[in-house]
C-alpha cells in the first residue's frame, strides 16, 4: 500500500492498476468532441479559494497554486467554524461517524457567508455539487433531482470494467487482530 497524500488514504498499488484501467475504459465512451479543459499554464494559474485566475507568480512560492490572501482567508474561516457543539449531521440528521464520507465538516453559504452548521463532508461534496449543477443549468433544486433519478434509474452498459480485488480485510478490527497476532 502507499499513502496518498492529497485524499489523506491509503491505496493498494492493485486497487490504483484497476482504478486506471477502468477511468480509461470509461474516457474511450467521451465523444471526441468532449475535452477536459484544464488549465495547463507556465505563467497562468487559477486559485482554489478565489477562483480566480492570475500570475502564478502572486501565488505562494511553495506550489505556486493559491494567493496567500486567499489561504489566510480561508484557515481564518475554517478556524471559526472548527468547534462544534452537535454529534448530528445538520444536512442528514443522522450522527457523525469514523467514516471519512460522515466526518464534520463545517458548511457554510459561499455568496452570503453565513454559517449554517456542521454536516457529513459527503453532504458538503453534495451540496457544493447541486449549487454548481444549478448555476450552470439554470435549473431549480427540484429539476436537478428529476435529473438524478432519471439518471439513476438508466440501466448500465457493460465496458469491460474490472472489480477491484479483495485485498486486506473488511473492517479495520480483523486487519488489527490479524497484524498483531502475527508480529
Amino acid at each position: 500500500m502507499y499513502y496518498v497524500k492529497r485524499d489523506s488514504f491509503y491505496r493498494h498499488h492493485e486497487c490504483s492498476t484497476v482504478e486506471t484501467r477502468n477511468c480509461k475504459k470509461i474516457k474511450l465512451q467521451l465523444c471526441e468532441t468532449v475535452k477536459h479543459k484544464q488549465l495547463h499554464h507556465p505563467t497562468v494559474g487559477k486559485c482554489p479559494e478565489c477562483k480566480r485566475f492570475d500570475s502564478k507568480d502572486n501565488f505562494y512560492q511553495y506550489n505556486r497554486r493559491k494567493h496567500p490572501a486567499c489561504t489566510n482567508v480561508q484557515t481564518r474561516n475554517s478556524n471559526k467554524m472548527k468547534p462544534h457543539k452537535t454529534d448530528t449531521c445538520a444536512f442528514t440528521g443522522l450522527p457523525f461517524g469514523e467514516k471519512s464520507e460522515m466526518k464534520p465538516v463545517g458548511d457554510h453559504d459561499h455568496d452570503t457567508l453565513l454559517y449554517r452548521g456542521h454536516i457529513w463532508s459527503a453532504a458538503n461534496r453534495l451540496e457544493g455539487a447541486l449549487k454548481f449543477i444549478m448555476n450552470e443549468t439554470g435549473c431549480s433544486i427540484d429539476e436537478v433531482f428529476e435529473m438524478a433519478k432519471n439518471y439513476l434509474a438508466k440501466p448500465g452498459k457493460d465496458i469491460g470494467l474490472e472489480p477491484y480485488p479483495q485485498l486486506g480485510f473488511a473492517t479495520a478490527e480483523e486487519a488489527i487482530e490479524h497484524y498483531e497476532t502475527t508480529n
